[in-house]
């Protein structure tokens, strides 16, 4: 996770850098986005044991992702520049594990997109249903 966040940190700032000439407005929503970004992965560095569910300080479970985060991923990852078609089709909750598994994938592929295809559009669909298997 904290990798895809510093792909983003860079995916954000290197938009920044190849267009100078945007209007100021999209210059702060911009700057907004890189210090969230960073902030985020500050926090997840700040909690090293968070890998394994729990924060340093014996502080609750760290929240894992789960399915419903996946469109809010991809839209962060829109918000960086990249070009995303996504549909999710999903009739049902998918049990944590699987869950956070298929948000972990979205995430990873996104990252990859950006780092090895950068400015290419990018395809993500997420469906599935109980006694039907998830794509």
């Amino acid at each position: 996770m904290l990798a895809h966040r510093i792909s983003l940190v860079a995916l954000h700032a290197g938009a920044l850098e190849v267009n100078p000439d945007l209007p100021p407005a999209k210059v702060r929503e911009s700057a907004e986005l890189l210090r969230t970004t960073a902030h985020q992965a500050l926090e997840e560095l700040r909690a090293p044991s968070a890998c394994c569910g729990r924060r340093s300080d014996d502080a609750p479970p760290v929240p894992q992702p789960t399915l419903r985060d996946i469109p809010r991923l991809v839209e962060q990852t829109r918000r960086a520049g990249a070009k995303i078609d996504f549909a999710m089709d999903v009739s049902a909750d998918a049990p944590t594990a699987l869950g956070r598994d298929a948000y972990r994938i979205v995430q990873e592929a996104l990252t990859n997109a950006a780092k090895h295809a950068p400015g290419a559009a990018t395809t993500v669909r997420v469906s599935g249903a109980p006694e039907a298997g998830c794509r």
